[in-house]
């Protein structure tokens, strides 16, 4: 006959993070954009190979200010398994040449996908408050299609930043070539964020009122 196991304190932890993590897992999430998803097309670089970064810059919305996701519509051009940066940064103004870099996440994109549809990638977590800026990272050669504007919508929040292949472009302000296409008549990169609120008040009293229980269960375990 085999003896049910006594609860450890590591067991108690074990089933108490899972009673905690659905309801975590469950919570409601923003989706920051300024494209349509239509009246697509796509753009490249005609007089010079470049890093650049292109995006958009969001105003914050309470409660929704950890940003989680990055979705990106990427244009006909690039291959799967291409190398690519998606940076968060945090503005003064809602010009991303007053930011300053607060998250960056290595990615590898699969391929290009659909005129109208994103694929999603998981971000190193960023709060975010008042404006914020989402761009991809790239080195591109000229003609190479691989950035995606909806111009349904005219880029009043999208900006290109361009500096020499190989250089970073975490300071945008510094950038060798650096414009907003709403001031070209263009559209809007197709580029959006994922945000979810912050740990709530009641996430943190249960991880409180756990760690309390292990503190009494390893006690007793000693005693005993």
């Amino acid at each position: 006959m085999t003896t049910p196991e006594t609860p450890t304190p590591t067991h108690a932890a074990v089933w108490a993070l899972c009673l905690i993590t659905p309801a975590a897992g469950a919570q409601p999430s923003y989706e920051y954009a300024h494209d349509d998803g239509t009246g697509y097309t796509e753009s490249s670089l005609a007089q010079y190979d470049a890093r650049v970064t292109w995006g958009n810059a969001f105003l914050a919305s309470d409660p929704w200010t950890t940003l989680t996701r990055a979705k990106i519509s990427f244009a006909s051009d690039v291959e799967a398994g291409k190398d690519v940066q998606i940076g968060v940064w945090d503005l003064q103004t809602s010009d991303p040449t007053t930011g300053t870099l607060v998250s960056l996440t290595d990615v590898v994109v699969p391929g290009p996908t659909g005129p109208e549809t994103f694929q999603t990638f998981q971000l190193d977590p960023a709060r975010v408050s008042g404006w914020f800026f989402v761009g991809v990272i790239a080195d591109l050669v000229i003609d190479e299609q691989a950035m995606r504007q909806d111009f349904s919508t005219l880029g009043t929040h999208s900006w290109r930043f361009d500096n020499a292949v190989g250089e970073d472009n975490f300071d945008l302000g510094s950038a060798g070539f650096g414009g907003r296409l709403g001031d070209f008549g263009l559209g809007t990169w197709m580029v959006r964020g994922i945000a979810v609120p912050p740990p709530s008040g009641g996430v943190l009293l249960a991880l409180g009122l756990l760690c309390a229980r292990r503190r009494r269960l390893s006690a007793g375990a000693a005693s005993g």
